[in-house]
């Protein structure tokens, strides 16, 4: 969020924001609603709270209303009508498709929610293919956009010889739609021997359980890093590998460190759950057959053997797809866009 503040004010946009903390680079303090934090089931309150930004919003001079998370907010949107052109930005598609039992029920009543909601005038903006056919199905193709989910990056060295043993990096939480468990199963499986990062703040028992042995071929470093650190280790990596499975790509949401990697230019292994948002060409990647640990192995094997080429290709493709796409400059185009589009 604070990044889009500062895109939409180097576009000579005033922004009223309402957050927990105040954006830092905003320009003038007043223009700062403050929220509380509220669980995802206190619709009650979630909804007198947007009800109370949408009305001070409106006194502050504010015409559009921009929902950067539709996600958690979708049961207190109706309490935005007092704005004519409003904006929904969902992550996730997984909650508005078709499911059995209560799942079911719920997501019945969400579908007819959303569809209120865009019949007021309403724009929803989502981030992959997947989440717009979820959601189309819903609320109809004109209620609905696609627009690039924004990353900050910018490109590493792309002319770095390969030496030594390849350096494998795993990004983010080792939950079960991110297969970081099939990896490690993969791990033995490859030809040669390979030593794997795991990067980033892990649930509690995800080490003791994927990596109960402590494997010397296996690093975690299992914590937060900076923007700087993170970059370090997507310049050292030999490979990025994301063994996502396919629930991940049939919640309809993007994957944030598979931008990031493309943005820094550096090769790829993924699975066929993030094939459709590679660039058009998927130049710079390998994709495995499936999310299966023998397959990923095949997958990160070739990558292996044409690794050269392929670091040229990612240095290429990568950082210009980003550009083109995935900035925040963009972003807030595109939210522009989609606002002026919806009739006050």
């Amino acid at each position: 969020m604070n990044r889009i503040v500062d895109a939409v004010q180097r576009a000579g946009v005033r922004p009223i924001v309402a957050s927990p903390d105040p954006p830092p680079t905003l320009a003038a303090k007043e223009d700062w609603i403050p929220l509380r934090t509220k669980s995802l089931r206190a619709v009650l309150q979630n909804w007198r709270q947007m009800r109370r930004v949408a009305a001070i919003g409106r006194r502050m001079g504010g015409t559009v209303f921009i929902d950067l998370y539709l996600d958690k907010n979708a049961w207190a949107a109706g309490a935005l009508t007092s704005f004519g052109r409003r904006v929904h930005v969902l992550h996730h598609s997984g909650q508005y498709t078709t499911r059995r039992g209560w799942a079911g029920i719920r997501t019945t009543i969400l579908r007819r929610h959303l569809r209120k909601i865009t019949e007021g005038g309403a724009k929803v903006l989502v981030h992959t293919r997947r989440a717009a056919a979820t959601i189309e199905d819903a609320v109809g193709t004109a209620n609905v956009e696609i627009v690039g989910y924004p990353v900050l990056t910018s490109p590493t060295r792309s002319d770095r010889p390969h030496h030594g043993r390849p350096n494998l990096l795993f990004v983010g939480a080792g939950r079960r739609d991110k297969g970081l468990d099939l990896l490690i199963d993969a791990l033995p499986l490859i030809q040669g021997r390979v030593a794997l990062r795991v990067v980033g703040a892990q649930p509690n028992g995800v080490r003791r359980i994927l990596d109960p042995g402590n494997s010397p071929s296996i690093i975690w470093i299992d914590r937060r890093v900076t923007d700087e650190e993170l970059r370090d280790e997507y310049e050292n990596a030999s490979l990025a590998i994301l063994p996502y499975r396919q629930s991940f790509g049939e919640e309809g949401g993007a994957s944030g460190v598979l931008l990031e990697v493309l943005g820094y230019g550096r090769p790829i292994v993924t699975t066929p759950a993030l094939r459709s948002q590679l660039p058009p060409d998927g130049r710079g990647a390998e994709v495995a057959e499936s999310d299966d640990p023998s397959d990923l192995a095949r997958a990160i094997d070739l990558a292996l053997q044409r690794l050269d080429d392929l670091s040229r290709e990612a240095a290429e493709v990568g950082p210009a797809f980003i550009a083109e796409n995935h900035t925040y400059d963009r972003y807030v185009e595109a939210l522009a866009a989609a606002a002026n589009s919806v009739l006050p």
